[in-house]
């Protein structure tokens, strides 16, 4: 088994040993944690959400165009698809400004995918608030 350096581990250790603030540990075991990132893995493994008949009627929006026309605005870039993140931003659990970031129609793929691990609920959220599909060249962007 390879060390796994999680300062979340060590935070723990000290606040159940130096305090009361976590008086009871267990220890999962280590097959259970192994089927647990199975999943995940399985999970991360998905490209994309099956399309709906609504997604399939979305508008399509050339990916050259897409900070032309969605300039200033609140709409993000994600797995292909121009998301309207206006009245999601200010109730967004890493902040307005992780948003903001791509505001204008900017693409935050791989931050989505990458850096963090968001739920089902929140690809579905996200999904909802597709307006548009970008294409180039007449080919679908593979996010």
């Amino acid at each position: 088994m390879k060390w796994d350096w999680d300062p979340t581990k060590w935070l723990i250790w000290f606040f159940h040993n130096f305090t009361n603030q976590i008086p009871t540990v267990k220890r999962t075991p280590v097959d259970e944690v192994e089927r647990a990132r199975e999943r995940v893995k399985a999970e991360m493994s998905v490209s994309k959400l099956t399309l709906t008949g609504d997604m399939c009627s979305l508008p399509v929006v050339c990916e050259g165009e897409v900070e032309e026309l969605y300039k200033e605005r609140p709409v993000i870039v994600l797995d292909g698809y121009i998301v309207d993140v206006e009245s999601f931003s200010h109730i967004h659990p890493g902040g307005k400004q992780v948003l903001q970031a791509g505001y204008g129609g900017r693409d935050l793929s791989k931050g989505f995918r990458e850096l963090n691990h968001h739920s089902r609920h929140a690809r579905d959220l996200v999904e909802s608030m597709r307006i548009a599909k970008v294409v180039a060249g007449g080919t679908e962007i593979d996010g």
